[in-house]
């Protein structure tokens, strides 16, 4: 059997993002984060826009820390014909309580479409458990002819919990520091964008607390 990291679904209601029509000149954009988690291999902070299946192959290996690439195949996310992924990570973490989510994509200019990132911390006062994670997100969006811009903001969670979702939601998942988060913590007020796909979760089984 040939070693590799295993790929659980944690599924969550969701709904495709989109601008509120009348606000801007130009067409809305729709999109959808479609995967999300906290179990990367990649370990620095940085933002892939995805435009074909070999790229989305190659990254999603480093993802999965596969010892070269293909080793684990992709899952299908987006029609490459006519969507893009926009995958944001946002680097090594050393406690629970950290996510990323890509709260708003549309254009607000002629030369470039913004991509508006919400980052989630603890606070100092916070209930975490100390271990290692590299939060992230994949977003597909409908293509694009002009450069994406990437702002960032930040969410801060007075409690978070290193099972994912204690009670909240309707996330399914296996493995543990899930790839969801109750609406009041990791993505507040924010139902529209919670993720829907594939977590990576690590080689080896971790003790999880809270439910599903």
């Amino acid at each position: 059997m040939k070693a590799g990291h295993i790929l659980a679904l944690c599924v969550i209601s969701g709904a495709a993002g989109a601008q509120i029509a009348g606000q801007s000149p130009w067409k809305a954009i729709q999109y959808r984060n479609v995967a999300q988690g906290n179990q990367s291999r990649i370990q620095e902070a940085r933002t892939d826009i995805i435009t074909n299946a070999q790229q989305w192959q190659q990254l999603y290996s480093q993802m999965a820390g596969d010892p070269k690439p293909g080793f684990t195949p992709a899952p299908v996310l987006a029609d490459f014909n006519r969507q893009d992924l926009i995958v944001v990570h946002t680097g090594k973490k050393f406690t629970s309580g950290h996510g990323v989510y890509i709260s708003m994509i549309r254009q607000e200019r002629a030369t470039e479409v913004a991509v508006d990132v919400v980052i989630s911390q603890p606070t100092a006062n916070s209930q975490v458990q100390r271990l290692t994670n590299s939060p992230y997100v994949v977003t597909v969006v409908e293509k694009q002819r002009v450069p994406y811009t990437f702002r960032s903001t930040f969410a801060y969670t007075t409690t978070t919990y290193p099972g994912g979702n204690p009670g909240h939601g309707q996330c399914r998942c296996t493995c543990g520091g899930c790839c969801c988060r109750s609406n009041s913590g990791f993505n507040p007020g924010k139902q529209n964008n919670s993720a829907m796909g594939g977590e990576i979760c690590p080689p080896i089984q971790q003790t999880r607390s809270g439910g599903e």
